[in-house]
């Protein structure tokens, strides 16, 4: 595990120590919906976190809620990337070094 990933793991253990115990409940359902999903359907949503860790946590309210994502993504796929986006740290995209 690369220095980058063991840091993510660590923000999001701690981020889950710091939920309330319903709070954690909901983050383990929505990662369990998660996976019972079709694997077309989970690697949409899978793409969908990618992207929306790298964006502030109202940015990422704000992309969930918007018309775009509507359509996208149902209700209880869109409150699924919410409670999983609970625990990601926000990790803004590096830009690549100059050579």
């Amino acid at each position: 595990m690369d220095p980058q990933q063991r840091a993510r793991m660590l923000n999001r253990n701690e981020a889950l120590e710091r939920m309330s115990p319903p709070q954690r409940q909901q983050y383990r359902d929505a990662v369990q919906r998660l996976n019972e999903l079709p694997t077309p359907r989970r690697r949409d949503i899978v793409r969908a976190i990618l992207d929306l860790r790298e964006m502030p946590p109202e940015q990422r309210q704000l992309t969930i809620n918007s018309p775009a994502f509507r359509s996208q993504f149902s209700d209880p796929e869109r409150n699924m990337l919410s409670s999983i986006l609970a625990v990601e740290p926000y990790t803004p995209h590096a830009p690549n070094p100059a050579p």
